[in-house]
């Protein structure tokens, strides 16, 4: 890479812990509606188009449908699924920080349809229809959900 590219790549990633991402929703009722996040070690939402062809390919079976966003972190795969009309979405998500953001995205959207936990396992007994995993992508394991 050359040397002026190496720098432009560095002056635009910002990993101080403040720094702020935004996450755009694709489709529906919420489309290129920008979300901020803080940055978390790890946290990288699931690109644009690769949440787009998700979504085409899930675009009749997601509306009127109880989603389950598992390793939810800026919670791109479900709130997507809530602009595109799921009925309802549970995020569960480990870390305090993402799961209070997640709750912040759904309330400035004035979204009742969906709840965040900060949790290791299922806290409720809601029917799922459409399993959501991004999991973390590391070199170190994962902990096992229960």
């Amino acid at each position: 890479m050359s040397k002026k590219r190496q720098q432009l790549k560095n002056s635009t990633i910002n990993t101080s812990k403040n720094s702020h991402h935004q996450l755009r929703i694709i489709g529906g009722q919420w489309r290129s509606r920008k979300l901020s996040f803080t940055a978390i070690e790890g946290l990288r939402p699931t690109q644009d188009r690769v949440r787009e062809t998700l979504f085409n390919w899930l675009m009749y079976d997601v509306e009127g449908v109880n989603c389950l966003d598992v390793f939810a972190g800026s919670g791109a795969l479900g709130l997507e699924a809530l602009s595109r009309g799921a009925k309802h979405v549970q995020f569960i998500e480990k870390s305090q920080t993402a799961a209070t953001q997640i709750n912040r995205h759904l309330m400035s959207l004035d979204c009742s349809r969906a709840v965040s936990y900060k949790h290791r396992t299922l806290p409720t007994k809601r029917r799922v229809d459409i399993w959501e995993v991004a999991g973390p992508v590391t070199k170190q394991k994962t902990e096992r959900i229960k």
